[in-house]
């Protein structure tokens, strides 16, 4: 019998071989459907002023992004999606895809303060609409307030005429009686003028009136004690009374640096001695607000204005030292009106300084402040209080030389603005006097000092009526 050799291993082998192909190939298949689905579901992200939007790269054709100034009725296309001064109005943004071409709204959502488009279908395509956004407009919708049209520029005295004998300031005009706009070195800001009701505000156990929405979105408020009615006489809102800018010597008003919240010898800008406003500044801080700290935002400041002129009506950065003859920068914005062709020259402003390399210097705020588009101020507060600028009692219906006894800063009383005036014989500050004007004292006089706080951005407020809120009897009050 004739036997064969059967090779088993052989068919063995070929069989295994064919099983592993297999195996490998529907492996390989998977695998590719695996990554292909990972690279599908890749999320990108644009950066926005106010969060991020999250979209998935296959999934979403972001065809088209527009953008509406403030003030703006209509839209217009950009090529690219804005980064800042921004916000995505979730409202009007849509999307729509090749199974239902109606648009699909209510996609959007916030995680983390991330903004995200909630889509999972492949081939949608997303129209995004941007509006400018500033932080004063939300604050200002939190305090449910309306601003009126932007006629700051239109401001040419005080808020009220000044003929009437018993008044001092006349049959008020109602068309400067309320909240206007203008800018700061942040961006958009808010202020109240005239003889307002509705910038009451309760905080720290005391009343404070709202000068203004800052443009960082903070909210600057000035000290009222217990509270006063517009035109009442009363001393309960001055803080301290009767306190001297300086008080090193009967002698310490015949240099310009005396000018300063604090300063040095020689020196336009300096901060080696510290003005006796600002000791008794800290002071009050330390004894009365630090136990709301959590409340008060520390990186707004407060403007003392040095810049230094030899000229009354143009800034040219000369003199500032010693003895020398200076008129200072809020002097040639609001005291000196006329130039020598007889152009009105009432320039007030919210800036702190028209020369940018002095903004840090003359920006008096506390150490670790953070500025949006400039540096930090010059950080030499220990607390983060100041005072009033006198281009704000002008923005808020003060006027130099002019009696205004119904504009809400008016309390019957001698009191200290942050602002320097002149050094002609003697140094001065601006302040504002018992009858309400605007005007100015060398720095030896005795005076009451406000201060001046800015909240948060993020301060929490409530009130009992809506129709009511931020008067005197409903004033907005800070919830710790």
């Amino acid at each position: 019998m004739k036997f064969e050799k059967l090779n088993y291993g052989k068919e063995k082998n070929k069989r295994m071989f064919l099983y592993g192909f297999i195996v490998c190939a529907i492996f390989l298949v998977l695998l590719n459907i695996i990554i292909s689905k990972a690279l599908y579901r890749r999320t990108e992200s644009v950066q926005l002023a106010n969060g991020t939007v999250n979209y998935e790269l296959a999934d979403i054709d972001i065809v088209a992004a527009y953008i509406r100034g403030k003030g703006e009725k209509e839209y217009k296309q950009t090529d690219d999606i804005p980064k800042e001064g921004y916000k995505l109005n979730r409202e009007d943004s849509y999307c729509t895809n090749p199974n239902d071409p109606s648009p699909i709204k209510n996609i959007l959502s916030f995680s983390n303060g991330n903004l995200i488009i909630n889509l999972t279908k492949k081939g949608t395509k997303c129209y995004l609409f941007f509006e400018e956004f500033y932080p004063a407009d939300e604050v200002l919708a939190k305090l449910n307030l309306q601003s009126q049209s932007k006629i700051s520029s239109e401001f040419t005295g005080p808020s009220c005429d000044s003929n009437d004998d018993n008044n001092g300031c006349g049959e008020y005009n109602m068309n400067q009686n309320g909240l206007y706009e203008s800018e700061d070195d942040d961006g958009l800001t808010y202020f109240f003028r005239g003889s307002v009701n509705n910038n009451y505000l309760q905080f720290a156990g005391k009343m404070w009136r709202i000068i203004r929405i800052n443009g960082n979105g903070s909210i600057r408020i000035i000290y009222d004690g217990n509270g006063h009615k517009n035109g009442e006489i009363t001393t309960d809102n001055i803080a301290i009374l009767k306190q001297r800018w300086s008080i090193q010597n009967q002698m310490a008003y015949f240099d310009n640096m005396y000018v300063g919240l604090t300063w040095t010898e020689n020196q336009v800008r300096g901060y080696e001695v510290k003005s006796n406003v600002y000791n008794r500044l800290m002071d009050w801080y330390s004894t009365n607000l630090k136990d709301y700290e959590k409340h008060i935002d520390r990186n707004s400041g407060f403007c003392n204005d040095r810049q230094p002129s030899s000229s009354k009506t143009v800034i040219d950065n000369k003199n500032g030292i010693g003895t020398e003859q200076t008129y200072y920068g809020a002097y040639v914005r609001l005291a000196d009106l006329e130039d020598e062709v007889g152009t009105t020259m009432y320039t007030p402003s919210f800036k702190c300084s028209n020369e940018t390399n002095h903004y840090a210097d003359d920006l008096y705020t506390v150490e670790g402040a953070k500025k949006s588009n400039k540096t930090n101020g010059n950080e030499k507060l220990l607390y983060p209080i100041g005072l009033i600028t006198a281009d704000e009692v002008s923005f808020a219906g003060g006027f130099f030389g002019s009696n205004n006894y119904r504009y809400y800063l008016y309390n019957g009383q001698h009191y200290w603005t942050i602002s320097p005036f002149w050094m002609t014989g003697s140094a001065a500050i601006f302040q504002i006097r018992d009858n309400g004007e605007l005007n100015r004292n060398n720095t030896y006089a005795e005076f009451g000092i406000r201060p001046v706080v800015n909240l948060k951005a993020d301060t929490i407020f409530e009130f009992t009526d809506d129709e009511t809120r931020g008067t005197i009897g409903n004033p907005y009050v800070v919830v710790d």
